[in-house]
Formats: structure tokens, C-alpha cells, sequence
């Protein structure tokens, strides 16, 4: 996710030249973001060995026997659920229909804009010429990139809080639901806009706030950040459509379909109207089993499809054979080192401590679990239940891709919207409505406990992790869900 030095410089090649004055301030600023950047994973690395590596670490400690040294052969597993669509440009900021760039026309235009800029002039002229200039009072010849867009909130906001709106870099493949997700826990209210350039994405966010403790949260999260200037309006203006005769409509293409779907199927989780009719269709509130689903994650990846490291089935009490299943799976390749070091060392907020390798207990059998999961999904009186993370969903789907890849199973991957699952939200709303009523009095808080792995490291990270309350485990939060449901059974 985080690109190398490079890389990061070269996204200032086209802005810049030898002769731009301000060209040692953009190379020191760099210059210490890179550093930064190469801090945070050393130490990061040295916390991840300290706590699963070394002999007298948390993990070692605990579980002498589990550790394996040697050096492992991993597999890439982060795209296994491609051949089933889940990987799509993501262009939020973008519609399809585009203008192609004149860009002699822009070059000439320069004129217009000093006419017709931001200090003045004729409000529609400006809205309709949108130019953005390059390399700002550098005492060179001003020139101007013509975008073809429409101002959109990002610009505006960039307009409001010229020259203190954060840039982070968030790398090519991520999304603005994706950023979202990963940080509306910690800040209810954050948002970002993801910069693309002909439908291109730039591998940059424009953060949309600027609370400042949100600020710099963010900035200690991704160590590559830097302010916007005028040369960055050109990745955050709407499109616009042509006026003229010849305009051709681009359908939406499969996948733009497939993001329908992942909407529409998030929006069903969420509804007790769902969950009441999908009951209703098998018999009513008496057939149903419910099942409450929990997922740890390595990293998520574009379109909520994690790396899955554990991953919790609790069945309810009632007429049914099933018997909660619990495991820990080896995520494979895992190239958003950062990320991944942050939720297994507790450097990131909702942190699972689970190593990512060289442990027995990280399940390669993908077949294996492929089958166990297989129980419950094709159960038609098996009922999901989680706390509205189509992650976890999706967790489910990519064991079942991991086999193929792996083990060259034959096993078909389960389609999204056969896999029956509900917001927790969703179910207590249908049960308040009901002749199920939530006990009270005795009732005691639900709780869960930890799997024996959380429960045995326990003191260790209490012992080298400063400030640790707990880890979050996917057999407790499941547990959990379950015991808050039984309140109305």
C-alpha cells in the first residue's frame, strides 16, 4: 500500500522542475516522509519479533511448541476471489462519460484564467473553465492545466482550507468505502476522497476534516502524507459530459454491476424487513438456526476481501447437530507489511496479536475448512448474524478460493448473495417487535471468553505492550453477539 522512495518522488516529476525554487523544500519534505516512513516499519518489525520470534517473547512463552523457526513457502492468496469479480477500478470520483484533454488549448487558456480566476472575475467563466495552475509564482512563464470536471466537495473543501487539507498515500488499489471502514471505529465522522486522474487512480486521499486530533491520527497511520496544492485540484474535479451531438452513453460494465451487488447486499444485512421475510420463507421464527459470525483479518483488501487469520462460527442453542467452529488460517503473501505488523504488535486500534506465520496452528488445510464452512452455508435454516462487516462475509467466500488455489479444489465459491447473513442490528430490531422481549435483571453483560490462543498470551502482552487492554479475538466477538441475542430466546 505504501509506495518506496522512488516511487513517492516520482509523483512530483511532472509538477517540478530543476529551476523551481521550492524544489529543496519538496525534496526534504520527502526526504523526511520516506525516512518516517522506514522507521515506523523497522519498528514495527522489531515489535513483531519480539513478541511471536523471540524465545522468551509473549507467543514463545506461552506456546513453546507452536513456534516454527524455519523459513516458510508462502503462497500469494490476496487475489483469489478475482475470477469471481471482485476486483474493479473503483472510481468514486469519476463518471464514465469523459471529454478528452486539449491540451494546446489548455496551455493557451492561461490568459482566461488570470482574467477569470479565483481572485475574481465572472463566477460562471471560472466554473466553466476550471483551470488549476502549475508551479505558482516560481518567477517562471505561469501555465495551466485545464481538467475537465466540474468543482465536486473534495475541491471545495481544498478551496475552504487552502493549504491545510492532507494528502495521505494510500497506494492503487484502494477505495473510499475501503478507508472509511478502516477508521470509522476510532473517528465516527472521517472521510476521504480518493484522487484519480482519467479514471486512473493516483494512489492519494484527500482526508475531509480538519478536526486536528483526526489529523494527526491519520498522519501516524500512514507515514506518507503531505499538504495539497493547486496541482492537485486535477485529481478530484467531477467529469463532465460533452454538449454537443456524437455524446456516447458507455454502459456500466460487469463490474460496476458487481458493486451494485455488494451495495445492495450490505443494505439487506441491514434491514429487519430482510431478515423477517427471509425467516418468514423458511417457516418462521421456530426453524431458524442462528449462527454468529466473527473474522479476524491480516489486511482488507478493495471490496472488503481480507486476508483471514481466524475466523468463529457460535450456533444458538436448538434443535440442530452444529457445533461451533473455530480455527486459525496462514493468510499467504502478505505485501501490506505495515498494515499487517500494526494489527498483529497493537500499533493499530482493534489489533488481533496473531502472528502471521512460522506457527502450527495457522491452518493450511483450505479444503479442510472449505468443507467444515460448507455445514452451515448450506444449511437452508442456518441464519448469519454479525455486526454488519460484509468483511466477514467475504472471509467465508475466500477459503473457499484459497482451496482452489492452494489445493486445486473443486469446490465452487459460494455466490455473495447466497450467503444468508444479517446485521445484529437487524435481528434485535425484529425481535424488539415480537413477542421476544429482552430479558433484564439478571441478565449479565455479555462478555464472551477468549480462545485458547488470546487466552494464553494474555499476560505476555500485558507484560510488553504498554497500555494493553485486550486483543480482539474473533471467537470472543462472536460469542458475544450470541450472548446478546439469547437475551430475547
Amino acid at each position: 500500500m505504501y509506495s518506496d522512495s522512488e516511487s513517492i518522488i516520482s509523483r512530483f516529476d511532472d509538477f517540478t522542475s530543476d529551476e523551481d525554487p521550492e524544489m529543496d523544500d519538496f525534496d526534504r519534505m520527502l526526504d523526511e516522509q520516506v525516512e518516517h516512513q522506514e522507521d515506523s516499519l523497522y519498528t514495527l518489525r522489531l515489535s513483531y519479533l519480539r513478541l511471536f520470534e523471540d524465545e522468551d517473547g509473549p507467543l514463545r512463552s506461552a506456546f513453546p511448541d507452536l513456534y516454527v523457526p524455519s523459513k516458510e513457502i508462502l503462497l500469494d492468496l490476496s487475489n483469489v476471489l478475482s475470477c469471481e469479480g471482485d476486483c474493479e477500478e473503483d472510481g468514486e470520483n469519476v463518471e464514465y462519460e469523459e471529454e478528452d484533454i486539449d491540451w494546446e488549448a489548455a496551455v493557451k487558456d492561461h490568459e482566461a484564467f488570470d482574467k477569470h480566476g479565483e481572485e475574481g472575475g465572472d463566477d460562471g467563466d471560472a466554473e466553466e473553465n476550471h483551470d488549476v495552475r502549475l508551479q505558482p509564482e516560481n518567477g517562471c512563464a505561469e501555465t495551466t492545466l485545464r481538467t475537465v470536471g466540474k468543482p465536486s466537495p473534495a475541491t471545495k473543501f481544498m478551496d475552504k482550507h487552502r493549504g491545510n487539507s492532507l494528502l495521505v498515500e494510500v497506494g492503487l488499489t484502494v477505495s473510499r468505502s475501503e478507508l472509511r471502514e478502516r477508521h470509522v471505529a476510532q473517528y465516527p465522522d472521517i472521510d476521504f476522497v480518493v484522487g484519480y486522474i482519467q479514471r486512473e487512480p493516483t494512489g492519494w486521499a484527500l482526508l475531509m476534516t480538519e478536526d486536528p486530533n483526526t489529523v494527526e491520527g491519520i498522519k501516524s497511520y500512514y507515514p506518507s502524507y503531505r499538504l495539497a496544492t493547486e496541482s492537485d485540484y486535477v485529481m478530484f474535479f467531477r467529469s463532465t459530459h460533452p454538449k454537443k451531438t456524437g455524446f456516447v452513453t458507455i454502459p456500466n460494465p460487469p463490474q460496476r454491476q458487481q458493486k451494485k451487488g455488494r451495495r445492495q447486499y450490505i443494505r439487506q444485512m441491514q434491514s429487519s424487513a430482510a431478515l423477517s421475510a427471509h425467516i418468514e420463507a423458511m417457516g418462521g421464527m421456530q426453524n431458524a438456526i442462528f449462527v454468529f459470525l466473527d473474522v479476524e483479518a491480516a489486511v482488507v483488501q478493495k471490496n472488503s476481501v481480507p486476508l483471514p487469520l481466524e475466523i468463529a462460527l457460535v450456533p444458538s442453542g436448538g434443535d440442530h447437530s452444529f457445533q461451533p467452529f473455530h480455527c486459525f488460517l496462514h493468510p499467504g503473501v502478505i505485501e501490506n507489511s505495515q498494515v499487517a505488523l500494526g494489527l498483529s504488535c497493537g500499533a493499530i486500534p482493534s489489533s488481533h496479536h496473531i502472528p502471521l506465520n512460522n506457527v502450527t496452528f495457522l491452518r493450511r488445510d483450505y479444503t479442510k475448512v472449505a468443507e467444515e464452512i460448507s455445514q452451515f452455508l448450506s444449511c437452508e435454516r442456518v441464519v448469519l448474524i454479525n455486526k454488519g462487516s460484509l468483511m466477514d462475509v467475504q472471509a467465508l467466500r475466500w477459503v473457499f478460493g484459497a482451496a482452489r488455489i492452494a489445493e486445486s479444489s473443486n469446490m465452487p465459491i459460494p455466490k455473495l448473495e447466497d450467503i444468508a447473513c444479517f446485521d445484529i442490528q437487524a435481528l434485535k430490531k425484529l425481535l424488539a417487535q415480537g413477542e421476544w422481549q429482552e430479558t433484564k435483571g439478571d441478565a449479565a453483560e455479555a462478555h464472551g471468553e477468549f480462545c485458547w490462543y488470546h487466552a494464553g498470551m494474555q499476560e505476555g502482552l500485558r507484560r510488553e505492550i504498554v497500555g494493553y487492554t485486550e486483543s480482539h479475538c474473533a471467537l470472543k466477538d462472536a460469542q458475544v453477539i450470541h450472548d446478546v441475542v439469547q437475551r430475547y430466546l
